[in-house]
């Protein structure tokens, strides 16, 4: 499967970890792809906290539409690392307003993802066929402002 993630899409997850740091007490640890998620987020004890998918979005994500639309087997993954971990999966998301970037979370529950819808959706621009899968569309309405 071939790496997509930019030198600017690592850029975004430092802010998001760098973010993290400086307004709550947690660490967010970047994880190899292998793991599913994104981070892995600890107090600043050390302390396990939870398990996060990031993903940089525009503006227009606010405006344009009414749902965040990710990979299914993110969603499987990082569902199945938080189960079997009794840690809470997150999906968040920044959102660059202007010269600020907002951030937002929503919970990954059954609730969730029973309000979700999901069909096949990605990027098509790549040409790499497997950017073409089932994807879940949370609505925006789940998510809330870190």
């Amino acid at each position: 499967m071939p790496l997509f993630e930019s030198e600017q899409d690592r850029r975004y997850e430092k802010a998001f970890a760098d973010y993290l740091r400086k307004n709550y007490p947690l660490n967010a640890f970047k994880l190899d792809k292998k793991y599913g998620p994104d981070f892995f987020v600890s107090g600043l004890d050390g302390e396990p906290r939870s398990w996060v998918e990031f993903k940089q979005r525009s503006a227009r994500i606010l405006t344009d539409w009414d749902s965040h639309m990710i990979s299914s087997f993110k969603i499987w993954r990082g569902r199945s690392i938080a189960e079997s971990t009794s840690l809470k999966f997150y999906v968040a998301i920044g959102v660059e307003i202007g010269d600020v970037i907002h951030y937002h979370q929503c919970h990954i529950t059954q609730d969730v993802i029973d309000n979700s819808r999901i069909e096949i959706g990605g990027r098509s621009d790549r040409g790499y066929a497997g950017d073409m899968e089932p994807m879940f569309f949370i609505p925006l309405s789940h998510f809330s402002e870190i």
